[in-house]
């Protein structure tokens, strides 16, 4: 079974769920620096899997329908995100 994000192809612009929060909305990060890493991983592997899917479309499979970008955020464009819409943040540490 094959399945693609289709959503990248079938807009023009995507938009964040931080940008539709209502005024006055607060974040609280619990454990941010596991919340990081794990973002970090989600982008490192959905390159892999892009990286896979040309290689194969060079030995013969499909191509991807789509390159990739826009389907993640990493945690810097999350961090601008953050502050363009002007919501509050509070980071709750894992003793």
């Amino acid at each position: 079974m094959k399945v693609w994000n289709l959503i990248p192809l079938l807009i023009d612009e995507t938009e964040t769920i931080i940008s539709r929060m209502p005024a006055n909305t607060q974040i609280v990060f619990i454990d941010e620096e596991r919340i990081r890493s794990r973002a970090a991983d989600l982008l490192a592997t959905n390159e892999e899997f892009l990286n896979a899917s040309w290689s194969n479309a060079a030995h013969g499979a499909i191509a991807p329908i789509h390159d990739g970008s826009g389907t993640y955020m990493s945690w810097e464009e999350l961090a601008r995100e953050i502050t363009e819409q002007k919501v509050a943040t509070f980071t709750l540490p894992i003793w």
